[in-house]
């Protein structure tokens, strides 16, 4: 299932001088973005070093969610693990009786698989205490 937002937005614009191209609505609130072809995009972005991570879902593009997912992170080692499309759901798990220090993360057409699947990892990789992250969908 696709789930469509909408916003209804009025804009009054009195009085509106001195801007560059005329003031414009593009000069108000910036150029409309570019939809890549499957938009929304997300992704997971995770740091070794503090374990960190971040997960951004519905951008328009692959490269904005990366971009969101690493700033996010907040740290230099910070490095995307995934990244999921229109109609997934994504999640991350980790161990939290630190029997083992790595991000298993995984994607899915629902939440409830997105989430067991990432714990399922977990468990398989060495994990004595698994969590998984709220997931996130697109």
């Amino acid at each position: 299932m696709i789930t469509v937002k909408y916003l209804a937005l009025t804009v009054l614009v009195v009085g509106v001088t001195g801007c560059a191209d005329g003031g414009t609505m593009s000069s108000i609130f910036g150029p409309k973005p570019v939809l890549e072809e499957g938009a929304p995009f997300g992704a997971i972005a995770f740091s070794v070093a503090t374990q960190r991570w971040q997960i951004e879902s519905d951008h328009p593009s692959r490269l904005a969610a990366r971009n969101r997912a690493l700033s996010g992170c907040q740290e230099k080692d910070c490095t995307v693990l995934l990244e999921f499309g229109r109609g997934e759901c994504a999640s991350l798990s980790l161990d939290a009786a630190k029997a083992t220090t790595i991000p298993y993360v995984a994607a899915s057409v629902n939440a409830g698989s997105a989430i067991n699947s990432a714990r399922q990892a977990c468990s398989a990789g060495g994990g004595k205490d698994c969590k998984a992250a709220p997931p996130v969908c697109n």
